[in-house]
Order: structure tokens, then C-alpha cells, then sequence
């Protein structure tokens, strides 16, 4: 969700418009070759994004070690971070500066 904020802050129409993960990943991938988003960011989302056919159903147990799990916590929370500073501000009355 937040790669997919990140596409629509940037003015991506097909962000909008896309129903699939991979359309996200692909456009989210490139903006991380760019230097627009943090290697870290890029690296949780493609690590969630193989993680995420494992998990979706939970047929099988899958472990993911703790040490690996809080740096994904970290990354994500630093993408979080990230994606505040890059949304538009609103002053008190409710307008965009």
C-alpha cells in the first residue's frame, strides 16, 4: 500500500488504475533505480512480494527468522517516515501549501 501511495504521490495514472501486485513492483523497482525511493524500501517490498504467495493462504508454516523480521519492520517504518515527508501538506484551514 504504501509503494502504491508513493506511485500516486508521484502522478503515476496507471498506479491509480492497477489491479495487480506486479504492476506496483515493476513501477516501484524503477523509481528505486532512479534514486526516488530508498534501496531499503524497494528491498521490503520485493521481499514482502516473495514472501507474500508463501503466506497468502498459510498452507504450509513458513518461517521468516526474527532478526529478518525486525529489519522489515525498520525498513517499513522508515518507508512510512519517507512517504509523510513526500505527501503534499495541508495549513490550518485545510488547503495545500
Amino acid at each position: 500500500m504504501m509503494a502504491k501511495c508513493f506511485l500516486l504521490l508521484q502522478a503515476d495514472g496507471g498506479a491509480l488504475k492497477a489491479t495487480t501486485h506486479g504492476f506496483i513492483e515493476t513501477k516501484f523497482n524503477y523509481q528505486g533505480k532512479l534514486g526516488n525511493v530508498s534501496s531499503s524500501s524497494v528491498q521490503l517490498l520485493n521481499r514482502l512480494s516473495q514472501l507474500r504467495p508463501k503466506t497468502r493462504y498459510a498452507l504450509k508454516s513458513v518461517h521468516v527468522a526474527d532478526s529478518e523480521l525486525q529489519r522489515l519492520l525498520e525498513a517499513a517504518r522508515q518507508m512510512r517516515t519517507d512517504l509523510e515527508g513526500w505527501r503534499p501538506k495541508r495549513n490550518k484551514s485545510g488547503d495545500a501549501v
